[in-house]
Order: structure tokens, then C-alpha cells, then sequence
């Protein structure tokens, strides 16, 4: 079972789509779940016009270096020949940003350990994808009452557990 997901500095999911079934590729995933889409939908940055360079018309999401780089997407730095030393300052800086994504998964399959019963969840046996994303939407309701390192590392406070449950009455 494979998600997408992209977790904001505050340490909240804020995307969330699966279940896929492994093993698909990240390529695959990310273009099956539309995430470009909405990405150039509803990450432009205020006050850009569409005639503005891609950098200064889209906020960006740093992504798997499989996705490569797109107007909304950047990636680390990957090739045939041997990175530059900006190259590997850039690859190592990111590389942190990665680490807390993962670490976004990583808390909710800390805090709810049934999720990790892989031998007893099937795609179409159990609602697998269904626990998962109550998992993430109980994961990030927690991280509001009790920031979480992500929100700390980047010293991003999440909302509060009333403004994030009105966040998503709409």
C-alpha cells in the first residue's frame, strides 16, 4: 500500500491520495493523482500574473528526484555526470526537507502501530485507505494541540485544533 503526501512546515499533512498498490512507481502514483493539477491550480503565489517566469508565478514543493522538475515541483539534483559542489550544497540542504516529509509518514505509522499490520491488510480485503487517511486527519488534529518537530524545526506553528476542523467544514 503507497500514499502521496506533502506535509507543510506547520507538520501538517495537507495532501493525502491512495491507497496505490506497491509497487507502483513514484512517477505513476504522481501522475495518477492529479498533484500537478491542483498544484498549478491553487499554489499561486499572490499578486503573480501568468505572464511571470514559473519561479515567481508558483509556490514549489520539493519532491522525490523520480518527479524531476516542473513549474511547481523541484527535486534534487541527479544525472550521468557528477554534481557540481552548488549541486551537492543544494542535493544536502534539501535533503533535510525531504527527512520531514518522511517523517510526516513516519509519525502517523508511530501513533497508530495497527496501521503496520501489513499481513493482515489487503487493498480490496480491508478499508485500509480508509484507516490511513483517519490516521493522518488524527495525527495532524494532535500535532495542533501538541506541535510536532516538523513545526518545530521550522518554527511554523500549526493552527488550532477549531480553526483546523473549519478548515475542513468547507
Amino acid at each position: 500500500m503507497k500514499f502521496q503526501g506533502i506535509v507543510a512546515p506547520n507538520g501538517l499533512m495537507v495532501h493525502l491520495d491512495g491507497p496505490y498498490r506497491a509497487p507502483q512507481n513514484d512517477v505513476g502514483v504522481l501522475n495518477d493523482s492529479g498533484l500537478l493539477r491542483l498544484l498549478e491550480e491553487h499554489a499561486v503565489r499572490p499578486g503573480s500574473n501568468p505572464m511571470d517566469p514559473p519561479h515567481l508565478r508558483w509556490f514549489q514543493v520539493y519532491g522525490d528526484s523520480a518527479y524531476g522538475v516542473s513549474p511547481t515541483i523541484v527535486s534534487p539534483y541527479a544525472g550521468i555526470n557528477p554534481p557540481t559542489a552548488e549541486q551537492r550544497a543544494w542535493n544536502t540542504a534539501m535533503g533535510g526537507v525531504r527527512i520531514s516529509v518522511e517523517h510526516g509518514f513516519g509519525l502517523v505509522v508511530q501513533s497508530w502501530p495497527f496501521l503496520n499490520c501489513v499481513a493482515k491488510q489487503r487493498i480490496w480485503g480491508t478499508r485500509c485507505g480508509v484507516t490511513y487517511r483517519v490516521a493522518v486527519l488524527l495525527t495532524n488534529a494532535r500535532a495542533c494541540l501538541s506541535p510536532n518537530q516538523t513545526s518545530q524545526r521550522y518554527s511554523c506553528k500549526p493552527p488550532s485544533v477549531t480553526e483546523y476542523f473549519s478548515m475542513h467544514d468547507k
